[in-house]
């Protein structure tokens, strides 16, 4: 459920969401058994994340892995606007994109999320 999260992750629609997290919902179901109350309550008594919380925190990992590797520094343009806009400075320029698709994808994406942190 995680593998290349990187990649596919900011496109996945709310209910492609809601059917992956369904996943690990049944599975804690069968762990838990007669201890299942909730989902988040099931979460909490294991002490593991959501998969969308999982795969956030892959995503923010991958970017600045991607960010601190000589390989793929050129995909983060730096910004050379650094005043800060609704209290968040700017370290990288956005990607411009025509398209929705071109916005999910995932050197936009990485990009937002190194702007985000």
């Amino acid at each position: 459920l995680e593998f290349s999260v990187e990649v596919w992750h900011t496109n996945l629609t709310e209910s492609d969401r809601m059917k992956i997290e369904r996943i690990q919902k049944s599975a804690l179901h069968i762990i838990l058994d007669q201890n299942y109350k909730s989902y988040n309550s099931a979460l909490t008594s294991l002490k593991i994340d959501s998969l969308f919380a999982r795969r956030e925190n892959l995503c923010k990992k991958f970017a600045m892995k991607s960010f601190k590797n000589p390989k793929f520094t050129s995909w983060f343009k730096p910004s050379t606007n650094f005043a800060p806009t609704r209290g968040i400075p700017t370290k990288f320029k956005a990607v411009n994109s025509r398209t929705e698709r071109f916005e999910k994808s995932p050197i936009s994406s990485l990009t937002n999320i190194l702007n985000s942190m």
